[in-house]
């Protein structure tokens, strides 16, 4: 069956229309997604730079304590005498330093072998223990420097904590370390307000989970997810090539980290969360899709129809000539083509009267 002139222009230009839009939408899909994909980046990585840098001040402020604590003369005194007394008073001092100061879990002062001469009330029982094999004593004594350990178990209160050691120093002799314990559910609250519904993982400088925001005290506790895990190991294998700061994708996550001296941040944001964006947008141009799809086929509808019908009209003329009514007289069309071609039949029609009334008067005669 032989479609109409009119149906075949109307499916021709709506394939068309469709093609173009089709096209058109996904392009902008496209380059949408790249936009928000490297926003969504920038994003995991800057967030994970400014939680490093909130959790660098808030150790900083506990090293800032401690050093200036370690330039005090008597605390000097108490560690090269050992005097009981001064031990006393120093023990009294650590106290309220720890009850003042909400970051500290505990505060003591050890020899330079690592046995500890002094420290707040709650570890009383523990003054005369070696903790040589403690990182925090380690480092210090290697580097001669303030050093911040990675993650463990308190043994003066049973939480998890990170430590922090200064070297104590007389005439450039070190004779002591000034150690305090760093409380880690404090910090860990004051991630969880941050974060916003991401995913937060701090790791110590060895690598290991300190805190999960999904598993709460991480690898201390034994209670980081498996999660935080698969990320801390894809992210410890980027910083051992000495990579400091990066982004990359995870399954449905954009991944962000931050890695400074002692710890480092990993930030996740849900691909989900970051393309709620790309799915509105596509929403909003499926419509106008729809809506430009719409308007064409009228369009083509209309075109289709000003085309159509002068030559439908054409052939009417035609069929009645050929029955002998030379009387049809075409209507003007708006187009100029279809205007020529009326114009066109209507002096044949015209001629062919013509010609028929001369024959009739040939045949009267």
């Amino acid at each position: 069956m032989e479609l109409p002139l009119r149906v075949k222009l109307l499916i021709s230009f709506s394939l068309v229309s469709i093609l173009m839009v089709a096209v058109v939408a996904g392009l902008i899909t496209w380059q949408t997604r790249n936009i928000l994909s490297s926003k969504a980046e920038e994003d995991a990585l800057r967030f994970a730079s400014y939680t490093s840098e909130l959790v660098d001040i808030y150790i900083n402020n506990v090293r800032a304590r401690m050093e200036n604590l370690a330039m005090e003369n008597e605390i000097i005194s108490a560690a090269k005498t050992r005097d009981a007394q001064k031990l006393s008073r120093i023990s009294d001092e650590f106290e309220v330093v720890v009850k003042t100061s909400p970051s500290f879990e505990t505060l003591g002062l050890q020899t330079k072998d690592c046995v500890l001469l002094a420290i707040d009330r709650q570890g009383m029982g523990l003054v005369g223990r070696s903790f040589s094999e403690r990182d925090y004593c380690k480092g210090a004594i290697g580097t001669k420097m303030t050093y911040v350990s990675g993650g463990f178990i308190s043994a003066a209160t049973g939480n998890p904590v990170l430590a922090i050691s200064v070297p104590l120093y007389e005439n450039n002799e070190m004779i002591g370390l000034l150690v305090a314990s760093v409380k880690l559910p404090d910090l860990y609250e004051h991630l969880l307000m941050i974060q916003k519904g991401d995913h937060l993982v701090v790791l110590d400088r060895y690598g290991d989970v300190l805190i999960d925001t999904e598993g709460k005290l991480g690898d201390v506790l034994g209670s980081s997810s498996e999660h935080a895990k698969e990320k801390a190991n894809l992210v410890n294998l980027q910083t051992s090539n000495r990579k400091t700061e990066g982004s990359f994708i995870l399954e449905d996550e954009f991944i962000g980290f931050a890695k400074f001296d002692y710890v480092t941040i990993v930030h996740s944001q849900s691909l989900n969360a970051a393309f709620i964006t790309l799915r509105q947008t596509i929403g909003i141009i499926i419509i106008a899709a729809l809506i430009v799809l719409v308007l064409s086929v009228l369009l083509v509808w209309i075109v289709c129809k000003s085309i159509s019908r002068p030559i439908e009209k054409i052939s009417i003329a035609v069929e009645e000539i050929t029955k002998g009514n030379f009387r049809v007289q075409l209507e003007k069309s708006s187009t100029k083509e279809i205007q020529s071609l009326v114009d066109s039949m209507n002096r044949v029609m015209a001629s062919l009267k013509l010609a028929v009334l001369k024959d009739e008067k040939n045949r009267k005669k």
